[in-house]
């Protein structure tokens, strides 16, 4: 009889939705080149969720780039230590808790917002960072 400890574990995978195909899809915006402009050394996208409620109707980060500013802005400030930020660090990835006023779409009084960045691995394993809301994964 064989030992099953020594055969090595196998897994199949069974589904895979990538990074770039999210983007495609419309579920993540890329806002690379600006947050390159902002010191941003890695791929950076907002979650469609985050644009919905704070973003311009009928606009991408990528025409709008006022909100994606102040979001990417602040998201360097918290990541440098000049905003207050929570800092989760786990062995593959980096979670950053920030706040920053943001005017919810549909309405003209801005409002405190907490939001989070995650930054992973991506496609090729090679870290990408996405903002996003407190309660998306």
């Amino acid at each position: 009889m064989k030992n099953s400890s020594s055969n090595p574990p196998t897994s199949l995978l069974v589904y895979s939705y990538t990074r770039s195909k999210a983007i495609a899809d419309g579920v993540l915006f890329d806002v690379t080149s600006l947050a390159k402009e902002a010191g941003f050394k890695h791929p950076v996208a907002f979650t469609a969720g985050l644009w919905a409620a704070y973003g311009e109707p009928n606009t991408t980060p990528a025409e709008d780039h006022g909100t994606a500013w102040d979001v990417i802005w602040m998201l360097r400030c918290a990541a440098v230590g000049i905003l207050p930020a929570r800092v989760e660090r786990y062995p593959q990835r980096e979670i950053i808790h920030f706040e920053l006023w943001l005017t919810p779409r549909g309405q003209t009084q801005p409002k405190l917002v907490r939001l989070k960045a995650i930054c992973d691995g991506g496609d090729d394993c090679a870290p990408v960072i996405t903002v996003l809301l407190p309660h998306e994964d």
